[in-house]
């Protein structure tokens, strides 16, 4: 039986698009985060031109994906797969798109009949997938319950759920009213999930909960007490941070023996979301970085919104990060005024102390942006 086609997204030549490379001098130190930390996005079409440097975009009109949003991506035997989240205006469901090179993506045309309405895979929105002992898994929010539940596939395509298997918090918990958007790592034989929350009066923030089968969790309880409104692993930064008014959509990596996750947040309603980092040696007490290593917290972003014409000029959030070797990629969802849909960006990082180059073969990255960062006495953003 042949097996079902797919159709390409965006037309970006492939001799070109496949064969960016980053350099860089061997350094000897095995954290690839060390100072200076340098994010570069991509350039689609290898034109300079940022008003539509998204990888993914959203479908045509009468699309289930009119918005194409949080990302999650693995890499089986040297094919990208990315699960999104599409929006027609009513519903959010999950997609899959596959690439070679995590720049060119196409998307899978279900049935094979070139009818794009009906492409999703399940319903729900924030997927989180793993490729493990052979079958895909993923935790994903559910539109009805703002819970999260849990489906299982030989091939990433055809998925059979299994139901909620991480609730909201109790009356008085500080994830009463919504507990998804996760990332969930494997870690020997358990499993370990950050996901967003938030009550009903209060703002997002970042928990976690740790299981032995990916199915049966328990959240951790900050101070062992029995109060549940405190039991988030990181919270919204102080008065006049960047991330005062909340933090969400966790993506964790274990690099070593540290843990690091980036995470969207925001000051103030109506003000751009940005993408932060935060670093763990036990996946609890979290460092947030400090760009300055000052007291001003206004500005310890990691991924800053695009340049004035850009497509993500506005925002940029709901990151999705892998590590291979001392590359490592983020593809995130990004949106303008200019450019009101949702799609989905891609940028690569490859740090080493100085000094250092990086050199752009084939098509380029543009807008490189270079931090220094320092860990900050505050754990938490508390």
């Amino acid at each position: 039986m042949n097996s079902p086609s797919l159709y390409q997204l965006i037309s970006v030549p492939l001799a070109v698009s496949l064969s960016w490379t980053l350099l860089f001098h061997e350094s000897g130190r095995a954290d690839p985060f060390a100072e200076p930390e340098t994010w570069a996005r991509y350039d689609v079409g290898h034109d300079g031109d940022p008003s539509n440097d998204f990888v993914l975009q959203p479908g045509p009109p009468g699309s289930w994906d009119a918005w194409c949003y949080y990302p999650s991506v693995v890499n089986v035997a040297g094919v990208y797969r990315m699960w999104y989240t599409g929006w027609d205006g009513s519903q959010t469901r999950i997609g899959l798109a596959t690439s070679v090179n995590g720049a060119v993506w196409t998307k899978y045309d279900v049935g094979s009949d070139g009818d794009h309405s009906n492409d999703y895979l399940i319903q729900g929105y924030g997927a989180s997938v793993l490729h493990d002992g052979g079958l895909y898994r993923m935790w994903y929010g559910s539109p009805s319950t703002l819970d999260m539940k849990y489906a299982e596939s030989p091939d990433g395509i055809t998925w059979t759920e299994h139901g909620t298997v991480l609730e909201r918090g109790g009356l008085g918990a500080w994830d009463s009213s919504d507990c998804s958007w996760g990332s969930v790592v494997k870690d020997g034989a358990a499993y370990r999930m950050w996901y967003g929350g938030r009550g009903p009066s209060t703002s997002y923030s970042i928990g976690y909960a740790v299981s032995v089968d990916g199915i049966h969790w328990e959240k951790y309880d900050v101070g062992s007490n029995t109060n549940p409104a405190d039991d988030m692993v990181l919270g919204a930064g102080p008065a006049g941070a960047w991330d005062s008014q909340g933090v969400n959509d966790p993506t964790v990596v274990r690099l070593g023996n540290e843990w690091h996750m980036w995470y969207q947040g925001w000051q103030a309603p109506g003000q751009p979301i940005r993408i932060g980092h935060a670093t763990s040696a036990d996946g609890v007490s979290w460092v947030k970085y400090d760009r300055f290593a000052d007291a001003d917290s206004s500005n310890d972003f990691v991924l800053d919104v695009g340049v004035s014409g850009a497509w993500d000029h506005d925002y940029v959030w709901s990151p999705w990060v892998l590590a291979e070797g001392t590359t490592v990629r983020m593809w995130y969802t990004g949106w303008s005024d200019t450019n009101p849909g949702r799609q989905i960006g891609y940028a690569a990082i490859g740090v080493i102390p100085e000094p250092f180059s990086i050199a752009f073969i084939g098509s380029a990255f543009v807008g490189v942006v270079a931090y220094r960062f320092r860990r900050r006495r505050r754990h938490g953003g508390k």
